[in-house]
């Protein structure tokens, strides 16, 4: 087995550091991350579908007196997270069962009140893996499901194939 660095030395990547280290962040698998409109990262988790934030993520030589892991909320019933991104203050999260959002994400703290629970988008694909998801920074989120992608609007509240797996001859 080899041994847990906190900096290692790889190519360009001399010099990396773990983010957050002894915090709370590897137990529960870390699976998905964003960069939040606030500076923060936001990290996604297999095992129970909770959302944290990590403050002063680009940190050198990080303590917990320089960052700090914040609670945020979790999936719709703890699903598993496959992937994040933001379009404006909301966070989108796809889940092994939907895609889902939560309304302006980087000013909910400790999920008071049930700000940070993520809400089910009704997007036609509900109970089916959603794997892949990035947004345009325009006004629309893409997502993938099956081997299709997909765009949802969310001013309009529609949703469009972008590509569809075999639609496509070479």
């Amino acid at each position: 087995m080899l041994p847990c660095l906190s900096t290692f030395t790889f190519g360009a990547f001399e010099g990396l550091n773990t983010v957050a280290p002894g915090l709370g962040l590897s137990g529960d698998q870390p699976t998905a991350l964003a960069l939040g409109p606030d500076g923060k990262l936001y990290v996604g988790f297999l095992k129970n579908g909770n959302i944290k934030r990590v403050t002063n993520p680009s940190q050198l030589n990080p303590t917990s007196q320089t960052q700090a892991v914040e609670s945020v909320g979790t999936t719709p019933n703890g699903r598993s997270m496959r992937a994040m991104a933001f379009l404006g203050p909301d966070l989108y999260i796809a889940t092994d069962q939907s895609l889902a959002v939560v309304r302006n994400a980087a000013t909910c703290s400790g999920n008071q009140g049930g700000c940070g629970n993520a809400v089910v988008v009704q997007d036609g694909h509900v109970g089916a893996a959603h794997v892949g998801l990035t947004s345009d920074g325009a006004g629309k989120v893409y997502f993938s499901v099956a081997g299709s992608v997909f765009r949802y609007t969310p001013v309009t509240n529609s949703i469009a194939p972008a590509f569809r797996y075999g639609a496509c001859r070479l």
